[in-house]
C-alpha cells in the first residue's frame, strides 16, 4: 500500500473541500501562518506556513503521489 500525503488527508479532513478553503482564506487577507494556525486549531492538523503555502501554489491534481 502507497503512502498517502498529508495535503490528501487535510482533503479528507475538510470534506474534499481543502483547495477552496485555502483559496477562499487567502482572498479574506488571511496570512499563511494564519491558515496554518486554523488548520491547527480547528482540525488538529498540524503543518507549517511553508507547507501552506506550497498547496496554495500547487493545486491537488498536479500533486505527485
Amino acid at each position: 500500500m502507497g503512502r498517502t500525503s498529508i495535503r490528501t488527508l487535510a482533503d479528507r479532513l475538510l470534506g474534499g473541500h481543502l483547495d477552496d478553503e485555502l483559496a477562499r482564506r487567502r482572498l479574506a487577507g488571511d496570512s499563511l501562518a494564519d491558515i496554518a494556525r486554523w488548520l491547527d486549531d480547528e482540525h488538529d492538523i498540524r503543518v507549517t506556513a511553508e507547507t501552506v503555502r506550497a498547496w496554495c501554489s500547487t493545486p491537488a491534481e498536479d500533486e505527485v503521489a
